[in-house]
C-alpha cells in the first residue's frame, strides 16, 4: 500500500506512530517519508511452514513447470508461453502446468508436483506466490531489483536462490536449467533454507519482537 503512495495519505497515522515497518528492502525506497515520521524497519513476510512441506524436485526425463499469474499481464505470461514454446521447439524437455481459476488446495498439489516455478517477470521482487513455492522446495524464477537483492542478502546475511529473469533472459535461464537439471535439486534444498531463514513465522516474529525493544516499546 506504501508505493508510490502520496505523503498526505500516511501522514497523520505515521505521525503518530512510534514504528513503521515495510515488507521488503524493494519497496523501501519507494516508501513516501516525512521528517516527523519513524524511520522503516523491514520486516519481511511470514509463512507459517508448519503447513508448508517440501517437496524438493529430483527431475526426470521431462521437466515440469508451473505458472499460476493472478493477472497475465503482471506476471508476463505471454512471455512464459513465448519462452516454452520456442524451447519446445527445440526439442527442449520441458513441459508446463498453467494454473488458472483453480481452486487452492488443487493448485497447491500442483505445486508440489511442479520441478521448478515461474512466478513473474515484471514486478522487480518476489510475493507470497514465490515465498510458498519456496516453501516447497522448488526453484523460483522471478524478476529482482538488484539493488533490493543486494541490502537483502546484507541484511539476512543469505544469499537469495530465486532465479533471476526477465521477458528477455527466460529463454537462456530456462535453456541453463535443461542442459543442468540437476541444478533444480540444489536450488530446491536453498530455497527451502532460504524460506526457513528470512520468512519461517518463528523468525519473522523474532524480528517484530525486535522492532519493539530497538524502539522502547517492550
Amino acid at each position: 500500500d506504501l508505493r508510490d503512495a502520496p505523503v498526505s495519505k500516511w501522514d497523520y497515522a505515521l505521525r503518530h506512530a512510534d514504528a513503521a515497518v515495510v515488507g521488503s528492502y524493494a519497496i523501501l525506497p519507494r516508501a513516501p517519508r516525512a521528517a516527523a515520521w519513524p524511520d522503516y524497519d523491514v520486516v519481511p513476510p511470514g509463512i507459517n511452514l508448519e503447513t508448508w512441506q517440501p517437496a524438493v524436485p529430483t527431475p526426470g526425463n521431462t521437466i515440469r513447470i508451473v505458472h499460476a499469474p493472478s493477472r497475465r499481464r503482471s506476471k508476463g505470461t505471454e512471455a512464459v508461453l513465448e519462452a516454452v514454446a520456442t524451447l519446445q521447439s527445440e526439442g527442449a524437455p520441458i513441459e508446463l502446468d498453467l494454473v488458472e481459476n483453480t481452486p487452492n488446495d488443487q493448485a497447491r498439489l500442483r505445486y508440489a508436483a511442479a520441478d521448478l516455478v515461474i512466478d513473474q517477470l515484471n514486478v522487480g521482487w518476489y510475493g507470497l506466490f514465490s515465498i510458498e513455492s519456496m516453501a516447497l522446495g522448488k526453484p523460483c524464477i522471478v524478476r529482482l531489483d538488484p539493488e533490493a537483492v543486494a541490502a537483502t542478502e546484507a541484511a539476512f546475511d543469505t544469499k537469495i536462490p530465486l532465479l533471476n529473469a526477465d521477458k528477455d533472459t527466460l529463454v537462456d535461464v530456462l535453456r541453463g536449467l535443461v542442459r543442468e537439471p540437476e541444478q533444480l535439486t540444489e536450488i530446491g534444498h536453498a530455497s527451502r533454507a532460504y524460506v526457513e531463514a528470512v520468512h519461517g513465522h518463528t523468525a519473522v516474529a523474532e524480528r517484530m519482537l525486535d522492532v519493539y525493544r530497538r524502539r522502547g516499546l517492550a
